[in-house]
Parts: structure tokens; sequence; C-alpha cells
């Protein structure tokens, strides 16, 4: 290679990062990384005192040929949202494309094209786990501090500018979050062995591969939108998705059973988008999970299939988005 196509391509690799934000070139927490896996410092990069300025990070990159990695740390105001396993542009579902709108915020593709690095500013939930299901396909991550994200600059878009997350960042990890107490859910598949069998296996013979129903949020939009002109059933769905006791009803479980039994409604009978549902509402508890029949089949089972043998409509409308 010639002096001046080497002088090229350390140019164009300087470029690579034109896009980060100024925010976050202001802070001196990068680090150097190969494969996602921090070279320099190779230990300790969480020590804010290793960390390197944008402009040292950026001329060992290049000089390594390695990549920039952002260390998001408890003195920064700012967070990420981890999409992973989202499908490459622009082949997104609906339900992460909402997500990207409704953030408005820089937004870059991951480096295996199939993820998304969404940041803006704002805190991670304490009381919440740091990963959970999408519920068309992927997971949800978010971290603000002790994570370090490897920074592509392949925006999405023209998401170039780091914004407020706001009320909907609170939402976002509210709905897909599980409580920190809950038991792991960095799947999408339920919990047990039970659930697999018979709620998994369901949806895939029902809709494997289909993206076209609707999501989580969309239920609960609508039944927030309908509660607010003062419908009776969805004032009923609503006050029970956001309650985990009994309320009115003589015990809990009569509770769950006319939660579900709202969700049948709502959700058309879809059984996995009302476990979806479930999982989402603060009456989630690790009871829905427990295997209760003689055939491995759950709580969350025989609640789901009582509610839609005795349900007798469902919704006809359009679902808010």
């Amino acid at each position: 290679m010639s002096d001046t196509s080497s002088q090229q391509s350390r140019i164009d690799d300087t470029e690579r990062w034109e896009s980060v934000p100024d925010e976050l070139r202001k802070y001196d927490q990068w680090i150097v990384t190969e494969n996602k896996k921090p070279i320099h410092p190779a230990e300790g990069w969480q020590k804010k005192s290793n960390q390197l300025s944008f402009d040292e990070a950026r001329a060992e990159a290049v000089s390594a040929d390695a990549e920039l990695g952002f260390v998001f740390n408890e003195g920064d105001p700012f967070a990420v949202i981890d999409l992973d396993d989202v499908g490459f542009p622009p082949n997104h579902s609906r339900e992460v494309t909402d997500i990207v709108e409704e953030l408005s915020t820089y937004t870059e593709v991951s480096r295996s094209g199939s993820g998304l690095h969404i940041i803006c500013r704002g805190q991670r939930l304490s009381e919440r786990n740091h990963k959970g299901p999408l519920d068309q396909r992927g997971s949800i991550e978010v971290y603000d501090s002790n994570r370090q994200i490897v920074l592509t600059a392949d925006l999405l878009g023209e998401r170039s500018v780091i914004g407020e997350g706001g009320q909907f960042f609170r939402e976002l990890q509210q709905e897909y979050l599980p409580e920190a107490n809950d038991a792991d859910t960095s799947t999408s598949a339920p919990q047990t062995d039970g659930t697999r069998r018979s709620i998994s296996t369901e949806v895939q013979s029902k809709s494997d591969g289909d993206e076209s129903g609707p999501s989580v949020r969309q239920i609960k939009r609508t039944i927030d939108a309908y509660a607010a002109d003062g419908r009776d059933s969805a004032v009923r769905a609503k006050e029970l998705w956001e309650s985990s006791g009994a309320g009115t009803y003589p015990s809990t479980s009569e509770a769950d059973l006319a939660f579900v039994s709202d969700l049948a409604f709502w959700c058309r009978e879809d059984t996995q988008l009302m476990y979806q549902c479930i999982r989402r509402s603060t009456r989630y508890r690790e009871k829905w999970d427990e295997r209760r029949y003689a055939d491995g089949s759950t709580y969350a089972d025989g609640t789901i299939e009582k509610a839609i043998r005795t349900n007798s409509d469902t919704f006809s409308g359009r679902y808010v988005q």
C-alpha cells in the first residue's frame, strides 16, 4: 500500500466515529475494545481513573485497528437501551419502531447489525431487572452505570442527538423489565417447563413469524384510552393491571381470574399475548409459573384456559398505536 493510500485509510478510520454525539465526547469515559472485549485498559476499565478521553481512545483505536467503548458511570446523566436480536434495518418490528420513535434520541446499529443502541438522558429504575424480553422479537437491556457499550456511530436514520428519556423511558422499563425480585426473564420464553410446553408451543402453531398482531404496549394503551372515556370494562382492566392484591374481590386468585378474563376480551383470546400482558402487569408474581396440574401446566395456563372458556366476546375496535 502506498503512503498516500495508507494516509487515506487512516483518515477514513478517524472519520468512523464522526457521528458520536458531542455530549459523549465531553466525558473522559472511553476505552479501546476488540471484539467487544476491553483491551485498553484490559482490566480495571470500570474505574474512572483508568478511562480515556475521546481523542485518546480514538487515536489508539485507529492505531490498533480496534473499536471504541463508552463506559456509563454513576456520575453521568446517560442511560443506554440495548435492543438485541431485533433484526436488520429496515426490517424491525412495529414494536421496535415504536420504541425508537417514541424515545427520539441517539440511535445506532450495533456491531452485529441486528441490534440497536439507544442513548438518552435518564436513570435506570433500581427496582427493575436489567433485562427482559420484547413482545415480538428480541430482548431489551437498560443500563446507566458499570457498563461499557461498543459504539459504532452507524446511525439509524438521523437520530444523532441525545435527548431526554422522560416519562416514556420510565414507562418502557416498567413495561418490559421485570421487578428486581422476580425470577430471571432474560429470554422471551416463560420460565417453567410446563408453561413452555403449553403457551409457547400453542403460539408457534398459531403465529410463528407473524408480527402483525398487537403488542403488549398497544393493548395497555387501548385499555387506558377506553378507561379514560369511562368504559367500565376498561376501567376495571386498568385497575387490575396496575394492582397486585385482591382489591374488591374475595381473594387474590379471583382478582387474577377477573384480570385474565378481561385480557381474553382485549387480546382477542390470543393466549401468548395474554400471558405477556400478565408478565408486564403489576399482578405478575412467581405463582403464575408454578405447576398446578398433572400434565405440567401452570397457574397461568389454568387461569387463561378458564378465562377463554367463559369468555363471550372479543375486542373488535382498532388498537391504539
